[in-house]
């Protein structure tokens, strides 16, 4: 459990706020042409300007609600958000089936730390079954809901959402990262990486794609690849912490230590508090014999971001090196508690059971490490160990090929 191991998180890059705010099109009407062009883009003053020309103007018909709505997008992006969501209103008043305007409204409250009454507003739009010509509009309530729903540790729902988008748009290379990046996270990274594939296609130049796909080559392993992807990430944006901080644990992993730390601290530079380099950085420190300091970056992290549970399974490992098991097994049973589905946790629980001779225990963790992630080559060694303390050889055996076939360094003597 103390070895080295590549779980730093990958990142997120879900677009819920920002990126991916979308307008409609003002494609007829009365008013003139130039400035139903400049409302339909929402985003900027001559937008702003545009919009209440219009609104002033009257005689909009159909598409008053949408200019309202379009003028809210465009205050949502200046920030001015309590125009925006005054807009919003106004143009639910006007079209109370209106999808769109619950969308955006949604994306105001999230941004006002109301995500209960954005999650209404979003299933409202879903529920009224948005069908515009820009599959991105269509999409947007599934995208934002997600992330939400990521935020709320419900993965089961963030990924329906994001199927939705995709079937919805797809085109969107966004909703491709951000379906990997999750799968990932749930340690399913055979699936993780077509979907970063497809997002790398679509978006050539897509920094948090590579580095979501280094972060998940590395977990299978293959960390000449990882690191190539990385190195991919960071040249296209070399002010991304992320990159940075994945890129020091693949070298930590392969045991570069020194580029590993170059690696970290910069990622550190970059921003202070960030909770991965820090946690990153704290594996090196305890491959190079240095429990003190790796436990000092590991206590600051899980302060900063106390739901971090990989956080809570390094300070796990720090505390087994030490031989302090009892705290060991308590970071352990935290970090499975904060994210049930995250393999590792179990294989780093059941390690320490099955040192205490609690075997029963410690193939109960180990099978559960083998069905989260069946190609645990780690799990099935594990595993095997402990059938063969407990004399079940047939099983151990059964257990020892696996994991030798998932994994030739695996092999037992």
């Amino acid at each position: 459990m103390c070895n080295f191991s590549a779980i730093a998180a990958s990142s997120r890059a879900l677009l819920v706020v920002g990126a991916t705010l979308a307008s409609v099109a003002l494609l007829a009407g009365p008013a003139l042409a130039d400035d139903r062009d400049d409302c339909s883009k929402a985003a900027g003053e001559e937008a702003i300007s545009a919009c209440s020309r219009l609104i002033s103007a009257g005689n909009l018909g159909n598409f008053e609600a949408l200019v309202y709505y379009n003028r809210g997008m465009a205050y949502v992006r200046k920030p001015d958000i309590d125009a925006a969501v005054k807009d919003f209103n106004e143009a639910i008043r006007i079209a109370p089936s209106l999808p769109p305007a619950y969308t955006g409204r949604g994306i105001v409250y999230l941004m006002r730390g109301k995500p209960d009454l954005a999650l209404a507003d979003w299933t409202e739009a879903i529920r009224l079954a948005p069908n515009l010509p820009d599959p991105q509009l269509n999409s947007l309530p599934y995208i934002s809901r997600a992330g939400v729903f990521i935020d709320r540790r419900e993965f089961d729902k963030a990924i329906a959402d994001l199927n939705e988008v995709i079937r919805l748009d797809p085109q969107n290379g966004n909703a491709f990262n951000d379906r990997g990046w999750l799968l990932g996270q749930l340690g399913q990274f055979e699936r993780s990486i077509p979907d970063l594939d497809v997002a790398i296609k679509l978006i050539p130049d897509f920094a948090k794609a590579y580095s979501n796909r280094g972060f998940a080559l590395g977990a299978l392993g293959q960390n000449d690849r990882a690191i190539t992807d990385l190195d991919t990430a960071i040249r296209l944006d070399p002010k991304e912490p992320q990159g940075w901080s994945n890129r020091g644990v693949m070298y930590g992993v392969k045991g570069q230590f020194d580029r590993a730390m170059s690696d970290l601290n910069e990622a550190l530079s970059l921003n202070p508090k960030f909770t991965d380099a820090l946690t990153g950085r704290a594996q090196v420190e305890l491959a190079l014999k240095q429990p003190d300091r790796a436990l000092a970056d590991v206590n600051q992290a899980i302060e900063l971001n106390p739901k971090a549970a990989r956080s809570y399974s390094v300070r796990g490992g720090i505390h087994a090196s030490t031989g302090q098991l009892d705290l060991a097994l308590a970071d352990l049973d935290e970090c499975i508690r904060l994210e049930p589905t995250f393999s590792r946790g179990y294989v780093d629980r059941a390690a320490i059971a099955s040192g205490k001779g609690n075997y029963d225990s410690a193939i109960a963790d180990f099978s559960e490490a083998i069905r989260l992630t069946p190609k645990s080559a780690a799990a099935f060694l594990g595993r095997g160990v402990a059938f063969e303390r407990q004399r079940r050889f047939d099983k151990a055996l059964a257990d020892f090929v696996e994991a030798t076939h998932l994994n030739p360094k695996s092999a037992v003597a």
